[in-house]
């Protein structure tokens, strides 16, 4: 049986690792290699040259999978010769690049060859729960294994207490590495007491203008509020820019005739936005009426029954109305710590 796959493999890492081991099963595989030319026009400059690339990857395969047979063929296109080789069974992928083995056995069908097993390999993922990357691993940001080398940074899309208090809790739990917490003050774009799904596109406002903003504040701006991760001892300042921008909004939700407040959380990497949302609780019928009458956002109706000022930036309306059982931040941290299950990779 033969298989085949492909990649600049300019940092062999454990994502590399996880399609070779699949690909390993099979008698021989070829392994298509980028020419430097193509490798510029994927990946940008800083790739080493092919011959390098290649006498590396020989290396290693030898190394750690001497039983299978190898054949290293240079690709100046992203189907190389999986395309038109005949005696091909199987394409191993990652979930990432599998559109590419569609596109390849549709030019089979033309060419009047079977087509080859698709076989995707789920992202290795590293301790940011971002795939490992070559890049990230020549940037000094990650090792092959996918272990952070500098901290994570979360770009808070607020300079509101509980926001903060919430996400530091949450990013020691969801990363089990050093991370840096930095408060960026922007708009959500949404009204101050947003209902239903407005509530979301506040979120998603907030985290994408966070992520955007991060770099000037970081290099010379406002804020700097730094959160040693779990297996750290110290304090990082957070560095220039930030892996993730995070937009935190809470709103009104009708569910069975009555107005529940819930915060959601929205997670943004510069290019995927992924969602959560906290508990959520009902608030009496005479706030309710206020809001509406009054338009006035819930925290400030709060404020004036309780005789708290800025309570939403304290223990929050749920503190109050709970009688101090409950705590704003506990929402704020339950929301990011939700919307980050959807980039764990489980399934």
């Amino acid at each position: 049986m033969n298989a085949i796959l492909g990649g600049t493999f300019s940092h062999l890492h454990d994502g590399h690792r996880a399609l070779f081991d699949a690909a390993a099963k099979f008698d021989e595989v070829i392994v298509g290699l980028t020419s430097d030319g193509f490798a510029r026009k994927k990946k940008g400059k800083g790739i080493a040259a092919f011959e390098e690339r290649k006498e590396k990857l020989a290396s290693f395969l030898q190394k750690n999978y001497s039983a299978t047979g190898w054949l290293i063929e240079e690709i100046n296109d992203r189907f190389g010769p999986a395309a038109k080789e005949k005696p091909l069974d199987a394409i191993i992928v990652s979930a990432e690049t599998a559109p590419i083995a569609d596109e390849i056995n549709e030019k089979r069908k033309k060419a009047h060859l079977p087509p080859l097993k698709i076989i995707s390999i789920p992202l290795a993922l590293g301790q940011d729960w971002k795939k490992i990357s070559s890049n990230a691993i020549a940037a000094g940001i990650t090792d092959e294994k996918g272990m952070r080398l500098k901290p994570v940074v979360l770009s808070i899309g607020s300079e509101n207490k509980t926001k903060l208090d919430g996400a530091r809790k949450a990013a020691s739990a969801i990363f089990k590495c050093a991370t840096g917490i930095q408060a960026v003050p922007v708009h959500s774009g949404v009204s101050h007491q947003p209902f239903g799904e407005e509530t979301i596109t506040g979120a998603i406002n907030r985290a994408k203008a966070a992520y955007g903003q991060s770099k000037g504040i970081a290099a010379g701006g406002k804020s700097a509020h730094a959160h040693a991760g779990s297996h750290s001892g110290s304090t990082h300042a957070p560095a220039s820019g930030c892996d993730y921008g995070i937009g935190l909004e809470s709103g009104l939700f009708s569910f069975a005739g009555k107005h529940f407040d819930i915060v959601f959380c929205a997670v943004y990497d510069g290019n995927n936005f992924t969602l959560g949302n906290s508990m959520g609780f009902a608030i009496p019928s005479a706030v309710l009426a206020r809001i509406k009458k009054e338009g006035k956002p819930m925290g400030d109706v709060i404020s004036e029954i309780a005789g708290i000022q800025k309570i939403g930036e304290k223990g929050g309306a749920i503190n109050f109305l709970s009688r101090g059982m409950l705590h704003r931040s506990e929402m704020n941290e339950q929301a990011l710590k939700c919307a980050f299950i959807g980039r764990m990779g489980v399934i």
